[in-house]
């Protein structure tokens, strides 16, 4: 992990006071040479503790990788990346107020942390507050205008608080951004069936699957559509895919009533969450993109083995009436 200017800085002006003493150092300039190593120190130390969390959460340890954040905080309490894992953790376990606590401690360190705003967002949706969530979705974006996984957000939320040409901008955006973000396009897809654009709703499912032939979701959305346009051999390939395809029984058991002619359209799936760790990997079933810090810099989507699909997707399902 890079030091902090600070430390850089520090260094460097140390070793210029070395050569103006010629090579002589008081018992001042020992002190901060002590306390830079100190520093340094705890950095590393709350490096390994945080590389030891990603590794334990990944592994299914999530008591243990809390318990190494914890630590990593006590080492270094001004890192708000730290405090932004530590608080989507909590998230993807059911502990909202401690991820809530967690993600205003991020924001309060650093007030430019665009993930923060973005998981929080996605934390205050659960709470419902909406209001809220589309305050920190906005000054996410604010913050970084070109964050595909926060339009996605925000055009989940939109859907959902029936704002049909929003959450249509948002997720254009998103997939400008993110062109190969499949969910993005099963969502527009959604959101056009509910426009009745139907054509254009057919095109965006049949590209997400295109993007992601195992997204059982998007065969379903598909194959109750084609059925609506009376392609009843369409429609029972996507439907028997869909159920082939589905993560859990409880879909199945949504899709499946459509074999018999019932009314059913698969949902968007919940928000995601977008995450920066060590390992790409995406968490079985998660319901939002929320971000997660990694002691690198890359950003990558979460590891989807809970549900609450953060960034990173498990999708959930709903009769429309349709």
């Amino acid at each position: 992990m890079k030091k902090t200017g600070f430390i850089l800085t520090l260094a460097f002006l140390l070793a210029l006071n070395g050569v103006c003493y010629g090579g002589q150092k008081n018992k001042k300039d020992i002190n901060v040479d002590t306390q830079t190593e100190e520093i340094q120190s705890n950095e590393e130390l709350a490096q390994n503790l945080s590389n030891n969390a990603s590794a334990k959460f990944y592994g299914g340890n999530i008591s243990g990788a809390i318990a190494d954040l914890d630590s990593a905080i006590q080492a270094v309490s001004n890192n708000p990346k730290y405090f932004l894992n530590r608080g989507y953790i909590k998230h993807v376990i059911g502990d909202l107020n401690g991820a809530l606590n967690d993600y205003n401690s991020a924001i309060s360190i650093s007030p430019n942390y665009a993930y923060a705003y973005n998981n929080r967002g996605v934390l205050k949706v659960s709470l419902n507050d909406t209001e809220g969530a589309m305050a920190d979705y906005e000054k996410a974006l604010t913050i970084n205008p070109k964050y595909a996984d926060v339009y996605y957000n925000r055009g989940n939320l939109r859907y959902m608080l029936d704002d049909n040409q929003g959450a249509l901008e948002d997720y254009d955006n998103a997939i400008k951004f993110n062109p190969k973000d499949s969910d993005a396009y099963n969502n527009r897809g959604v959101v056009k069936k509910r426009m009745n654009f139907n054509v254009g709703a057919l095109s965006d499912y049949s590209q997400a699957i295109a993007l992601n032939p195992k997204d059982s979701i998007a065969h379903a959305n598909r194959g109750h559509l084609k059925k609506l346009y009376f392609d009843n051999e369409g429609a029972a390939i996507d439907l028997d895919q869909a159920v082939a395809l589905a993560e859990n029984q409880a879909f199945i058991k949504n899709v499946k009533p459509l074999l018999s002619n019932e009314r059913y359209i698969a949902a968007i799936p919940s928000v995601k969450y977008a995450k920066n760790i060590t390992n790409e990997q995406k968490p079985a079933q998660a319901e939002e993109r929320i971000a997660q810090a990694s002691p690198q810099t890359n950003n990558i989507k979460p590891v989807n083995n809970q549900k609450p699909k953060a960034q990173t997707a498990v999708k959930s399902s709903e009769n429309t009436g349709n």
